[in-house]
Order: structure tokens, then sequence, then C-alpha cells
């Protein structure tokens, strides 16, 4: 797998436009979601927790003041997607391989803030 960790430019281009909002208070939600091997006997119940959690911010009274971004790790990749409403939140899950999850982190942090 190649490893690429988008930047701060690329990340921005994903989020919801600032005029899309419908409301001048903005409440941002990073949801960082393990998908290595060893998760995967925990898979079913990641996908239903994905979903519960959509629909539980779906169904909340505050969803228009809600952006999610979705952060997937494993290997060496970390996918960073934009900030979105959360109707276009991804629930898909899928495992993978190994994670190793500190270099991972070290890499995301330091890719958002160069």
């Amino acid at each position: 797998m190649s490893e690429e960790i988008l930047g701060l430019e690329e990340i921005e281009n994903q989020n919801t436009a600032i005029d899309d909002l419908d409301s001048e208070v903005v409440n941002l939600i990073n949801v960082a979601i393990d998908q290595s091997g060893s998760m995967n006997i925990y898979e079913n119940d990641m996908k239903k927790a994905l979903d519960d959690f959509k629909t539980s911010i779906n169904e909340s009274k505050e969803a228009d003041t809600i952006l999610v971004a979705r952060t997937d790790f494993y290997d060496d990749n970390v996918d960073i997607m934009g900030y979105k409403k959360i109707d276009a939140f991804v629930t898909d899950y899928q495992t993978y391989s190994q994670t190793p999850l500190y270099d991972s982190i070290v890499k995301a942090v330091d890719k958002l803030t160069n």
C-alpha cells in the first residue's frame, strides 16, 4: 500500500463549505477508526457502531451544528477525510493487516501541522 497523508490544503478541499452551513455555531467531531487486522473479530460490531453513531448524530436536535470528519488508520496509512455534515459520514468498515499506531499518529500530526 502506498503511504499518502493529505496535507491541510487537500483536506480543506474536502470540508463542507461555510456557505453550506445552516448555523453560525459549529461543533467539529473527528472519529479515529482503527482498521488494522487486530480489529477483524470486531468488524460487525464496528459496522453497527458507525451506523448507530451516524443515526444518533443525525437524530440530534443539534445535527445542523455538527460536522464530522473520519480518520482511518491501518498499516502505515492514515486516511483523513474532511469535515462533512452527518448525512455524508461514511459508515463503511473493513479491516486490513497491521497498524503501527504510534507511527501513524505521529505521521498524521506532522502532516497536519507542517
